[in-house]
């Protein structure tokens, strides 16, 4: 698959940790280096989470029918609300890639992927 932005599938799967020197699954605890590419962890989830990541990439494309749409609307309110959130409290868009607001979104909506720094922007 080749080099993928923060939007990739695979951050539903993997943290950074170590200073982002490491990443590690989260379902299974398995680290690796983070090479600043998602190569790796793509490679992990293909022989070790295959199903887990194959619904992640549909889900994404928008290939469960009404069901996406149900997320897809939820994604749209929540990615405005967030847009608005940010852009009226002096947080910088950055503040996305947090990793305990990562792992916040997570708990409250593990389907969800929250946008990258440069969606918002374009968004904005």
């Amino acid at each position: 698959m080749g080099k993928l932005d923060d939007g990739s599938p695979v951050w539903i799967f993997f943290e950074k940790i170590n200073g982002d020197k490491e990443v590690k699954c989260r379902k299974c605890g398995k680290t690796y280096k983070y090479c600043l590419n998602t190569s790796v962890m793509i490679t992990h989830l293909r022989s070790d989470h295959p199903d887990d990541l194959r619904k992640a990439e549909n889900e994404r494309k928008g290939k469960n029918g009404a069901k996406n749409e149900k997320n897809s609307r939820y994604d749209n309110d929540a990615n405005s609300n967030l847009i608005m959130a940010l852009s009226t409290s002096n947080v910088p868009f950055r503040f996305v890639k947090n990793e305990y607001f990562k792992k916040f979104c997570l708990l409250l909506n593990p389907d969800h992927i929250v946008m990258s720094p440069d969606a918002i922007r374009r968004n904005w």
